[in-house]
């Protein structure tokens, strides 16, 4: 059996690449309030869960058939995360900074382990190879840029689905619809 993803052209990400993950991604007009002009446009913002690695590299076809259905109707049985995006920060990587917009939720994190917990049971190991702050980045920067905002206004975010993004595929597992 294969994997299909479903997705619009439109809404791939631009620079998607053959990444797979599973992800909350926020509403459009939550989006669009946090995209920062020359940052990553408002459809590639999100939360990561888990990181899977890249398709043919560790994501095989066949763990990605087995984690459709079971991820389908695990966010059945888990209701949506009415989260707040209320703080800024930046993370030091190679070559450059990820500017990111902190996301709180009391039960983030336990509803991250449940994910990458089934996403290991079924064969699609996520990367572990630093701990969870939950956030989405909203730009690249140059170590010595500033940063392009000081504060941020607290956002009401309701996230109603989990995503699996492999390359420019998109599946929508929506949660508390079971």
């Amino acid at each position: 059996m294969r994997a299909v993803l479903r997705v619009a052209k439109a809404d791939a990400p631009k620079e998607a690449g053959r990444g797979v993950m599973l992800c909350l991604v926020p509403p459009l007009e939550v989006a669009q309030a946090l995209a920062l002009p020359g940052g990553l446009p408002p459809r590639e913002l999100h939360l990561t869960l888990a990181y899977l690695g890249k398709l043919g590299e560790g994501v095989t076809p066949e763990a990605l058939a087995r984690l459709m259905p079971a991820a389908r109707f695990l966010a059945a049985m888990m209701p949506p995360l009415e989260a707040r995006v209320s703080g800024l920060g930046r993370f030091s990587l190679p070559g450059g900074d990820a500017f990111y917009a902190s996301v709180d939720h009391p039960r983030l994190p336990e509803f991250r382990r449940v994910w990458v917990e089934l996403c290991q049971r079924l064969g699609a190991p996520p990367v572990l190879n630093h701990g969870f702050t939950p956030h989405i980045t909203l730009s690249y920067l140059t170590p010595a840029a500033p940063q392009p905002l000081q504060r941020l206004e607290p956002l009401a975010c309701r996230f109603d689905s989990v995503q699996l993004w492999a390359g420019e595929g998109r599946e929508v597992f929506w949660l508390g619809r079971g």
